[in-house]
């Protein structure tokens, strides 16, 4: 002797999707959002206390961060503009670039971001560190064109 239980039709289509409908609920009560605010850290030709490796790391360690901004400003563009016009090639690649934004920007790259122009003397730049410079959201030479 066998027991054949059938369902309604009404109910075997509306069980499945308040089931579907009542698990979405279970994933969204966990935890709570932790709200996230954007550093930026400004720093100039001759003025580089704020971006130190610990004073960024610092920033990134913190939950409640969300993206770092190593923001060249200017505060007399007359002076900046000059003291960058006087950095060689030479001195972009191996003090600029590689002692001082590209390990910054290294400790984590989805999470520090550049802002600002820098304003070199026209072509000393090296192409490779141009594009790097551009890729990390500063801009080169943009009022020279």
């Amino acid at each position: 002797m066998t027991v054949k239980k059938t369902i309604p039709y009404k109910l075997r289509t509306g069980i499945p999707a308040l089931m579907l409908a009542g698990a979405t609920l279970f994933g969204g009560c966990n935890k709570e959002d932790i709200e996230k605010h954007d550093v930026d850290l400004p720093w100039s030709c001759g003025y580089y206390e704020q971006i130190t490796s610990a004073n960024v790391q610092r920033h990134l360690d913190d939950p409640s961060v969300g993206n770092v901004y190593l923001h060249l400003y200017q505060v007399d563009p007359d002076y900046a503009s000059k003291e960058w016009t006087k950095w060689t090639a030479e001195d972009i690649h191996h003090k600029l670039y590689g002692r001082t934004l590209a390990p910054l920007v290294g400790k984590d790259p989805n999470r520090v971001f550049g802002r600002g122009n820098f304003e070199f003397a026209r072509g000393v730049c090296p192409r490779a560190d141009s594009l790097w410079f551009t890729q990390h959201g500063w801009t080169v030479n943009q009022n020279q064109r």
